[in-house]
């Protein structure tokens, strides 16, 4: 503080600093408090606390406010693990270890199990493919008409593809609704090169061939 005052008045004179032995002193100041400003950042709490004690002397030694104020200090300065551990009274002390009584928890009836949910991920992704077997199938089967409609003449259905219709006629297999719209349209159709025959087959009910027989005219 010497030093800042003796260098306050000699700029308040205007005579010349440059080399005098002040301006070292000063510099020497200032690197000692950037050094231990640090140090006085960690040692503040501790600082205040001994100040709070000195300005409070009476204070009792076991008094509700020195015991507030030394659980404070405790969580501020450091963890303290007789705070964490729990104490038990005298009629505890038998050195047995119990353990915890767990509540059971009550199970959810709504929520699905993890077999359940495999299942119906597994019924959606069958019924997903056999619909694009359908559609697929579907459009087969309209190229087919197109191709009879421009060569004028009936091609025949291949024993693979008449298994799949009565595969997919079947009641079990959840796609007649979804095949409906084009048996329509083929169930009129021969199935099998019968131009000049007296048979005309037909799908049943169950997808399978069913023949009638021409009726002969009584004269």
């Amino acid at each position: 503080m010497a030093f800042t005052c003796i260098f306050l008045l000699r700029k308040a004179k205007g005579l010349p600093i440059q080399g005098h032995p002040l301006v070292h002193s000063l510099l020497e100041t200032r690197l000692f408090l950037e050094k231990i400003r640090p140090i006085d950042k960690k040692l503040q709490y501790q600082i205040q606390k001994l100040t709070r004690v000195t300005e409070n002397p009476a204070d009792g030694v076991g008094s509700d406010d020195k015991k507030s104020h030394e659980a404070d200090d405790s969580l501020k300065l450091r963890p303290n693990p007789d705070m964490l551990i729990t104490k038990f009274g005298p009629e505890d002390g038998d050195g047995v270890y119990r353990p915890p009584k767990i509540v059971p928890a009550s199970m959810d009836e709504t929520k699905t199990s993890k077999q359940e949910r495999n299942a119906s991920r597994k019924e959606k992704q069958a019924f997903r493919q056999a619909l694009q077997n359908v559609t697929r199938y579907k459009a087969k089967l309209e190229d087919r008409a197109r191709r009879e409609e421009e060569l004028f003449t009936r091609a025949p259905l291949s024993s693979v593809e008449k298994k799949q219709l009565k595969h997919m006629r079947k009641p079990g297999c959840g796609l007649s609704g979804l095949a409906d719209s084009f048996y329509d349209d083929i169930k009129s159709l021969p199935l099998e090169d019968g131009a000049g025959g007296p048979e005309t087959p037909f799908l049943d009910s169950d997808g399978g061939e069913r023949k009638f027989k021409r009726r002969k005219r009584r004269h």
